[in-house]
């Protein structure tokens, strides 16, 4: 063999070896280097979250503080009535509430108690609440008027989880059993609200939102307060407030009962020279200036961006406190032009509370002072938080019979309750919807980096979410909201997780644009060596054949 060839056939095999480096060990290790990490995911436990139906027990117990003859019978049917009556199936076979029914008669205690002469169904519903404070279901109380000082045919809402029903003579269990189902219903679980809560939630968007949903701020673990006082003419009238005092008096207490539920920091302020950017309707009669429903959307943006942004990512619900220029000192709301009725206070949606102060100018003196008497706007304010939160506003006051007792911090036992219940339901629905939607997402996306520490985020929200539904089953309403928070705060956690946005809007198309200058400069010259490499080795091998 010449030198030539020899030289040749050197150069063959180094082509051959850098070409088996590179396809052998190369290409497997670019492969393994530029692979995106995905963790395991439980799909199949995601998947079965959409067959998961939430359900709530609500616990129902009526108890008989009369004696006489045929209680036992009446009980019973009363019992079969009611089980029957309570069934909380819809029209699409959702059912979110299941009533455990149970009757009894007064036990000794309670008798005794209801055997103080005449006593008042406010002081009997503060009696009996302490032998229960923190129950997990409601409580029925029927009474004789001869027990009781109140009028026959009363239904008392106590400020516990007591219904106090006044019996008619000769009232009929059919009677008693819709009295209870009315108070069960609408006020108590208010069924209507939680299933368009839920609905809406999962993506049932052909029912229409209820003002309730619409109106209540999204749960969270802290919410922010922000009180304002507007005082757009300083050189007229100097308005003053001592708005620590009536914090600590007034919103406190009412605070105080939801720690549980979430945490509040509050922050006030006073705004001079910021008045309305725009002119109130005028009375042509009277002379008087007045807001429609259709100006208030313009009224809460003409002082918005005056307000200030809030340091902080929690929601926040803002109460204002205005006193009205001297040329508008008789401003109101009306709810139409034609209509007479005066109001001074509304609520906007998922913002906050509006106060007009219009008596301010009427109760001014010579030293242009006024000192605002907050008690009356933190009992509206407290109104409005209530609303703001989900708290359920009884709209049911025509009803004669009904008359709901008051609690000393302004939110009754019975309304937490329904609180919680609604937003835990509101939690789970919402977590199983993100968990959902990640999860579909993630299949789809398939470039998208998948980290230990999202697979952790979506286990711990599923088992939570289970946690959930099993205290809502149970009827404890304080462990499963607890849970369900838990729940869709992981949930969305992972859905927002920066790392998995740094390769979503990289398209796979995209890769060719990214890898062919790379890689052709370099591959053409390997594969073109290594075709000629084999072609000479080929030949080499056909011409020794033919000398043989």
């Amino acid at each position: 063999m010449t030198d030539d060839n020899q030289g040749k056939l050197s150069l063959a095999y180094t082509s051959i070896a850098v070409g088996v480096v590179i396809i052998v060990l190369g290409v497997p290790l670019w492969w393994v280097t530029t692979e995106v990490y995905r963790a395991p995911l439980p799909y199949n436990r995601i998947a079965q979250l959409a067959f998961l139906q939430p359900q709530s027990v609500v616990p129902v117990e009526v108890v008989w503080l009369t004696k006489g003859e045929g209680v036992t019978e009446e009980s019973t049917k009363l019992s079969e009535l009611l089980k029957a009556n309570l069934k909380s199936a819809s029209s699409d076979n959702m059912t979110i509430i299941d009533y455990i029914i149970t009757t009894r008669v007064g036990n000794e205690m309670e008798m005794e108690i209801v055997k103080e002469n005449l006593i008042a169904l406010n002081e009997l519903d503060r009696k009996l609440g302490a032998l229960n404070p923190e129950s997990q279901g409601f409580r029925f109380y029927l009474l004789r008027p001869s027990q009781i000082k109140s009028p026959i045919n009363r239904i008392y809402v106590g400020s516990y989880y007591s219904t106090f029903i006044v019996l008619n003579d000769g009232e009929r269990y059919e009677s008693i059993a819709t009295k209870i189902q009315l108070v069960v219903k609408d006020i108590y679980v208010n069924e209507k609200v939680l299933r368009n809560t839920v609905t809406s939630i999962l993506g049932f968007r052909e029912k229409k939102a209820d003002v309730e949903s619409m109106r209540a701020i999204r749960s969270t673990d802290s919410y922010q307060l922000s009180f304002t006082l507007i005082n757009p003419e300083p050189h007229n009238l100097i308005a003053k407030w001592k708005i620590a005092d009536a914090i600590r008096i007034y919103l406190d207490p009412f605070l105080k009962a939801l720690k549980d539920f979430s945490s509040f920091t509050i922050d006030s302020q006073v705004l001079y020279y910021s008045g309305l950017s725009m002119r109130p309707s005028q009375d042509s009669a009277t002379g008087s200036y007045f807001l429609t429903p259709r100006l208030l959307p313009r009224v809460i943006n003409s002082i918005e961006s005056r307000l200030g942004s809030h340091a902080t990512n929690n929601p926040a619900a803002n109460f204002i406190l205005y006193v009205p220029e001297t040329k508008f000192k008789n401003l109101h709301i009306r709810t139409s032009k034609n209509d007479s009725r005066m109001t001074y206070s509304f609520i906007s949606p998922r913002w906050g509370g509006f106060i007009i102060e219009s008596k301010a100018h009427n109760a001014l003196n010579t030293s242009k002072v006024y000192e605002v008497d907050l008690k009356e706007a933190m009992d509206i304010f407290v109104a409005h938080l209530k609303l703001l939160l989900g708290i359920p506003k009884i709209s049911m006051s025509g009803d004669k019979r009904l008359e709901f007792g008051k609690s000393d911090v302004g939110l009754s036992k019975w309304e937490y309750s329904c609180l919680l219940r609604r937003r835990t339901l509101e939690n789970v629905a919402s977590a199983n919807q993100t968990l959902t939607s990640l999860a579909k997402l993630l299949e789809e996306i398939t470039n998208i980096v998948i980290s230990d520490r999202i697979k952790e985020l979506i286990n711990l929200s599923i088992e939570e979410l289970h946690k959930s539904l099993d205290f809502m089953k149970s009827g404890d309403n304080a462990r499963a909201f607890a849970h369900s928070k838990t729940a869709v705060t992981n949930s969305e956690k992972a859905f927002f997780d920066a790392s998995l946005l740094e390769l979503l809007y990289f398209p796979s198309d995209q890769k060719f644009a990214v890898y062919v200058p790379l890689f052709l400069p370099i591959s053409l010259p390997i594969l073109q060596s290594l075709y000629h490499a084999i072609r000479f080795l080929y030949r080499q091998r056909k011409d020794k054949q033919k000398k043989e």
